[in-house]
């Protein structure tokens, strides 16, 4: 099996039970070798190990034959009186016997072992042997102590060593119910006899090398305090799994869990992840491989030691959101889970945690993108590798929490969570293209959810390979120019044509894109001040084209060309009907006013119908330009059917006429609305002294002065 993704500072310690045991000499040392003369003695010796959870011990049997095998001399004769061997250091109630007389003993304590002189009571000449039976016991040294063994009824784990000096052998027993596991020298086939497991090796012949390391473990025999709380509307459940001898730690963790989980899921704002119970288990410190816990998504399980540090149980619950899944790289899962259970443990009053102080220039540091996943703790070495990979994780989130906040990384978060796409609007539907969010997803994340301007900088120093550095300066130079684009834009979303390869850190590509959209806005903006100029309104047909290009900008270039084209048909149509009216053209327009089609042009536009406003541009244009030939048509007529029906024409068009200058005209350009003589046109216009030979005497002279433009009373 594998190592758990998820880890927590280490602490010493050497195995990890159901998953890569470490070797048993690493966690204590094999039994040194026996005291005795230097050669001369065979030793064979057959050992047993019962482990008795009722007792809380682990009953050890040594059964040794001693010969003298040293050869005489003429003049001495060789004998011994005792022989002295190496058990483990925990052992108690030892007792040696030989044929059922109890043989006199001392023991010695060493570092990593206990010395046992035993005295045979007379003289072992050569050829002679003795029968020796050594009996003591491993007891459980109880939860939190130095001691390397564990008897309970739920767990048990002890070393095993074997006695003699050739060919011995040993039996180990363990009862009913208990999963065995073990790691060290050879063991035989695993076996059953009445319902208990029984492990065995024959003929060991270099005794003093031999060691195994015994974990047995029976997870129906744990306590279980069931912890039931409400998060954001959603029933959490906890199974605290404690061993039935250690209701300290029960307590601890479940009034931790139970009064740092709803404050956890606060600051975090994601809902609760996990469905139906997740355990959490006491276990032996050392089989933890040098880590105080981990969280094991694939079983729903943590599992901390027996010693609870209240980081440490919060840490590994935050787990429960920060996974695997959601982050790749193993520096932001660890990194986040520190950060909110240090902020978790100040809102419930405990403060000062921080992490260690690290230098990323130092030696044994390394990017934190090259942090591999976790390995036994086993010397100095992976020790100091595994304490700058959190404490720099550490570092790096608890800066950005600091810039950012809460509500900045709880938006950083979510977008994570649901995958969305990071140049995209928030809570847009588009997703990101990679299986789980990595460090360059993240840092987009941070950019442009939370609005981070140390982020970058803090990946250079921390996080980054000198290869990945030089991502971070394409994409630099692709930012630019993509915030650039932004800024034009003036509220037009970039497209995905743009959007896509800045995600997927394509950035070459990216930049031939935003190319392509800034020449769209170039033209949005010739055809805007077109617009302004003409007081038209413009549809949103080239801001969808242009927002939803994926593939390529042709349509929205193409509808883009085709608006401006439209804005200068119209434009020139305007120009036309604005423009200062002759005596035929007014003629000419009696009853064919342009500004009918004109006002539908402008409707159009509006409306996104770029050849309907072409068309009513069009027939403004038409017939203003056709007015002249009408009203020439007009006045003959006119005169074949009468001067008065022609002067009230007349009249009519010089009204029109005086209305047209009075709108189209600034008031500099008029000097005498009176008279209708323009100031850059002397005199009296060729209407204005026309008009009084052919216009009714108004009854009212005051009347006519008003409505006959051009005369004087």
């Amino acid at each position: 099996m594998s190592w758990p993704i998820h880890v927590r500072r280490p602490r010493h310690a050497s195995t990890a039970l159901g998953l890569l045991l470490a070797l048993a000499l690493q966690v204590v040392p094999a039994a040194a070798p026996p005291v005795a003369a230097a050669g001369g003695l065979d030793v064979r010796g057959s050992t047993s190990y019962v482990l008795d959870p009722a007792a809380r011990s682990v009953h050890v049997r040594a059964a040794l034959t001693i010969r003298n095998v040293k050869p005489d001399t003429p003049s001495v004769r060789y004998y011994f009186t005792g022989y002295a061997l190496g058990v483990q250091r925990e052992a108690t109630r030892i007792r040696a016997t030989s044929g059922g007389k109890r043989l006199t003993l001392k023991t010695k304590p060493h570092q990593s072992f206990l010395e046992v002189q035993v005295e045979f009571g007379r003289r072992i000449f050569r050829g002679d042997s003795i029968a020796v039976r050594l009996d003591f016991d491993l007891p459980d040294g109880g939860t939190r102590s130095e001691s390397k063994v564990r008897v309970g009824t739920a767990f048990a784990a002890f070393h095993a060593y074997a006695f003699g000096e050739e060919r011995a052998a040993v039996r180990i027993t363990v009862p009913a119910g208990f999963e065995v596991l073990h790691e060290g020298s050879d063991l035989g086939e695993e076996r059953t006899e009445d319902g208990r497991t029984v492990l065995t090796a024959e003929g060991i012949t270099r005794v003093d090398r031999w060691a195994v390391w015994v974990a047995a473990d029976r997870p129906d025999a744990l306590g279980r305090d069931r912890v039931e709380l409400t998060l954001a509307g959603r029933q959490v459940l906890l199974d605290v799994r404690a061993w039935p001898e250690d209701s300290e730690w029960a307590a601890t963790v479940s009034d931790r869990l139970r009064r740092g989980l709803p404050v956890l899921g606060e600051l975090i704002g994601l809902p609760w992840p996990v469905s139906g119970p997740l355990e959490v288990l006491e276990v032996y410190t050392p089989l933890l491989g040098g880590y105080a816990g981990f969280y094991d998504a694939r079983e729903g399980e943590i599992r901390i030691t027996e010693d609870p540090d209240e980081q440490v149980i919060l840490h590994e619950a935050s787990h429960a959101w920060f996974k695997g899944d959601l982050f790749a790289e193993r520096w932001i899962s660890e990194g986040m889970a520190d950060e909110y259970s240090r902020l978790a443990l100040e809102r419930l009053g405990s403060t000062g945690l921080a992490p260690e102080p690290v230098d990323p220039t130092a030696p044994g540091s390394f990017p934190l993108n090259d942090w591999p996943p976790p390995e036994r703790i086993v010397d100095d070495e992976s020790d100091a590798r595994a304490s700058y990979g959190y404490n720099a994780s550490w570092t790096v989130v608890a800066t950005l929490m600091r810039e950012i906040g809460i509500h900045g990384m709880r938006a950083v978060l979510a977008a994570a969570q649901a995958r969305e796409a990071p140049y995209a609007p928030a809570g847009t539907q588009e997703r990101i293209s990679f299986e789980a969010v990595d460090w360059r997803s993240f840092l987009d994340y941070l950019e442009q959810r939370a609005g981070s301007r140390e982020a970058e900088q803090l990946f250079r120093t921390w996080v980054v390979t000198d290869e990945q550095a030089l991502q971070l300066d394409a994409r630099a130079e692709a930012r630019e120019a993509y915030a650039e684009l932004v800024a034009a834009g003036g509220g037009w979303q970039p497209p995905p044509l743009v959007r896509v390869p800045m995600e997927r850190w394509r950035f070459s590509e990216a930049r031939a894109s935003i190319e392509a959209a800034r020449r769209v806005l170039a033209e949005r903006e010739r055809s805007e001040a077109l617009a302004k100029q003409i007081g038209a309104q413009l549809g949103s047909a080239l801001e969808r084209a242009y927002e939803g290009a994926r593939d390529d900008l042709r349509l929205a270039l193409d509808l883009a060309a085709e608006e401006r084209r439209t804005l200068e048909t119209v434009a020139a149509a305007r120009l036309a009907v604005d423009r200062e009216r002759d005596l035929l053209v007014n003629i000419g327009l009696i009853g064919e006013s342009p500004e009918g089609p004109l006002a539908s042009a402008y409707a159009a536009l509006a409306e996104d119908d770029l050849p309907a406003a072409r068309a009513g541009a069009a027939g403004a244009l038409g017939k203003v330009e056709s007015a002249s030939q009408r009203g020439t048509q007009r006045v003959a007529v006119g005169g074949a059917l009468g001067g008065t029906a022609v002067a009230v024409g007349l009249a009519v068009g010089l009204r029109r006429r005086r209305r047209v200058i009075s709108r189209s005209m600034t008031p500099a350009e008029v000097t005498d609305t009176a008279t209708g003589a323009a100031a850059d046109s002397p005199g009296p216009s060729p209407e204005a002294t026309a008009a009084p030979a052919t216009l009714p005497r108004d009854p009212d002279p005051a009347a006519a002065r008003r409505d006959q433009p051009g005369t004087e009373g």
